[in-house]
């Protein structure tokens, strides 16, 4: 690191956020992370970060300029006709705004925590800026009633042994797609996820989203579809004329026309695995093995489906009663609750 000879205080490189966007990607591909979420942070950098800050030095940017981005990104249009409940056209969800933050957040953090442009940064001013409330909107998921109808349907399709993976595993779309012989135990009926399908790359990456590898056993209905595919070598689904299966076919094409033909609503294919998600609460499951089912990093994902457990809001409802003068608390079930 430079000095001024007269303070002796640092003298600090300009550093333009070009500078510390490709910083973040050398460090994503290193860490491996997939092809369609690099492609989305250069795109998000591309259109509204580099256009905001510039060449500015980054390093003399105020918190006040950088919540200034976060007001332009809220007032932004996003590219669609206007329509009647948006009449001067759509702007950017608070959804987007966060992951513009999101990216900002990250990159400051990887300049601070590995000391690179000559330690021009010491503290993270993303980290002040509080992130936009995000609408939590109810995901969709099909009752008994409308699984039965929809597998009742494709029973003899081709894609029915994918359907009753999908619906009893809670398998990730790129995660089923991908699934291969080798990753198959007949004998302990287990499953390894160990490998998604990448659209952007057309590939397999033997890495799932989370980066962690799972286990997942296999009940009869899926014994009964999957283990006679298991015979053949490779990959266990590909499409009727023997080509490459992909992700995007299956939930453009393939889904949308089962539903229509079944006489059900069309959830969208990742509806799929929210529906498993939802009956495995309902059932009596319990959060944290439903983490570990589903691959979630983080718990507070999974915490969506709480609100499915019986049990879980028979708990709460315990936690305090009111008997005649007297109040009951119930200390126990307040701690596990907690």
């Amino acid at each position: 690191m430079r000095f001024k000879r007269d303070t002796k205080t640092p003298c600090f490189q300009k550093v333009i956020i070009d500078d510390m966007f490709n910083h973040y990607l050398e460090n994503a591909k290193n860490k491996g992370n997939a092809i369609s979420t690099i492609k989305r942070a250069i795109c998000t950098f591309k259109t509204h970060l580099k256009p905001f800050y510039n060449d500015g030095d980054m390093a003399k940017v105020t918190i006040q300029e950088h919540q200034a981005l976060i007001s332009c990104l809220r007032k932004k249009k996003v590219k669609k006709k206007p329509t009647e409940e948006f009449p001067m056209g759509k702007t950017f969800s608070n959804a987007s705004v966060n992951r513009c933050r999101t990216l900002m957040a990250t990159m400051f953090n990887l300049a601070i925590t590995q000391q690179t442009f000559g330690n021009a940064f010491t503290m993270n001013p993303f980290l002040a800026i509080t992130p936009m409330k995000e609408m939590n909107n109810r995901y969709k998921y099909w009752d008994a009633t409308s699984i039965h109808q929809f597998l009742k349907s494709e029973q003899d399709s081709h894609y029915y042994p994918l359907w009753i993976l999908i619906l009893n595993t809670g398998l990730r779309v790129g995660e089923a797609v991908a699934v291969h012989g080798e990753q198959v135990d007949c004998f302990a009926d287990i499953l390894t996820v160990d490998r998604i399908f990448c659209m952007a790359s057309n590939s397999i990456r033997h890495q799932t989203k989370s980066c962690q590898l799972r286990q997942l056993g296999i009940n009869d209905p899926v014994k009964r579809s999957l283990y006679p595919l298991v015979k053949h070598n490779g990959r266990l689904f590909v499409k009727e004329d023997g080509d490459l299966l992909r992700s995007d076919y299956l939930i453009k094409t393939v889904f949308p026309r089962a539903c229509k033909k079944a006489g059900v609503k069309c959830i969208g294919l990742h509806g799929l695995r929210h529906t498993y998600a939802s009956h495995y609460m309902m059932n009596g499951g319990n959060l944290y093995d439903l983490q570990k089912f589903l691959g979630h990093s983080n718990i507070s994902t999974t915490e969506r489906y709480a609100h499915f457990s019986r049990l879980h809001i028979q708990k709460q409802s315990n936690i305090v009663g009111f008997e005649g003068n007297v109040i009951r608390v119930d200390f126990k079930q307040q701690e596990a609750a907690l």
